[in-house]
């Protein structure tokens, strides 16, 4: 019987995906379920709600191969890890590159890989989150989260004193118009131009950041 219930659960979850992606397929707005609300949180941050949805799902995948699964099926178990990497669970990681070793999908490994160096990031391990962006494709990226994974790859190079490939990073942050790392990667860039003992150019991006709330204090003169 329960064996049953568990087919039944599984077809449902499939229908409601497959259903959604078909629908954005021929260009019609999806009609709301479980799967897309999920989706929703997810996006808006709200992981308290999106995540145990695809944790409950992914469960019933459990014992597949992922090579194995539809797409629908690995997009159920993709979100499920990237939850547990956003929320830094202790096997999120080795999870994730169980999947992406059996995936076949490349948009889903770009992303994990993408994930997973954010992950480290958070966890302070510079060279696996260099490692990781290193491994993810970004075609499919968009600017802003270009951007971040550009400044935390600069970040790391800066922590462990590879600084000609730090300042390549943040130069190219800092030149971005309005983007949520710009002071970061100015203030960085500017100590990398001091240096450098490029005094008037170090002066010029400090200048930039001086009244900076995070970075103005921490302004050399």
């Amino acid at each position: 019987m329960r064996t049953y219930l568990s087919a039944i659960v599984l077809i449902l979850i499939l229908l409601q995906v497959q259903f959604g992606f078909a629908q954005e397929a021929i260009g019609i707005n999806p009609v709301e379920t479980p799967f897309s609300s999920a989706i929703h949180s997810f996006q808006q941050d709200r992981l308290g709600e999106a995540c145990p949805i695809f944790r409950e799902w992914r469960e019933q995948f459990r014992n597949k191969v992922e090579m194995h699964l539809g797409q629908a099926e690995q997009e159920v178990v993709f979100k499920a890890l990237l939850c547990g990497l956003r929320q830094a669970e202790p096997q999120a990681a080795q999870d994730a590159l169980h999947f992406i070793a059996g995936s076949p999908l490349r948009a889903f490994q770009d992303r994990l890989h993408a994930a997973l160096a954010d992950y480290y990031f958070r966890k302070r391990q510079w060279s696996a989150c260099i490692d990781h962006y290193g491994k993810a494709g970004i075609d499919l990226f968009t600017n802003q989260e270009i951007a971040t994974a550009q400044f935390q790859q600069g970040y790391a190079h800066f922590v462990l004193r590879q600084f000609k490939e730090a300042r390549t990073f943040f130069n190219s942050v800092r030149s971005l118009a309005d983007d949520v790392h710009k002071a970061d990667a100015t203030y960085y860039y500017a100590l990398l131009l001091f240096k450098e003992r490029s005094w008037d150019d170090a002066l010029l991006q400090f200048r930039l950041v001086e009244s900076d709330r995070v970075y103005g204090p921490y302004v050399p003169y």
